[in-house]
């Protein structure tokens, strides 16, 4: 007697598996630890590890690249203006946020776009 298991493409398990919720938010976590607590120090593993996580959202999610630069465009343009101003003050930056703060930004889009999805479906 054998039993018939049914087994889904593994492209469609690796789609699941990149776009989940779940994935989304330890990435982000983990990234946003490296970053913020290891700034520049951490630069060489925090971004090949986003540059590779947004490749495969890219490549085999169904997300756009606006998705992505829209948010951070935004964050970066609203953190240097604060900088500019003398809100913000990084001992190492003058006009502009520190390299680390804009991968940040780049981080944190994944996350709006992902897990914080529910929030665009929802009427004010």
């Amino acid at each position: 007697m054998t039993k018939k298991i049914f087994k889904m493409p593994v492209k469609i398990q690796f789609k699941q598996i990149v776009t989940s919720k779940f994935l989304n938010i330890i990435v982000f976590n983990l990234l946003w630890i490296g970053l913020v607590l290891g700034r520049d120090s951490l630069i060489h593993l925090t971004l090949p590890s986003l540059l590779i996580y947004l490749a495969c959202l890219l490549r085999i999610g169904d997300l756009k690249v606006h998705q992505i630069l829209l948010p951070a465009i935004i964050g970066i343009t609203v953190d240097s203006s604060l900088t500019f101003f003398g809100i913000f003050i990084f001992p190492d930056s003058s006009l502009i946020i520190p390299f680390w703060l804009i991968v940040l930004w780049i981080n944190f889009s994944t996350t709006i776009t992902l897990s914080l999805s529910f929030i665009g479906k929802n009427k004010l």
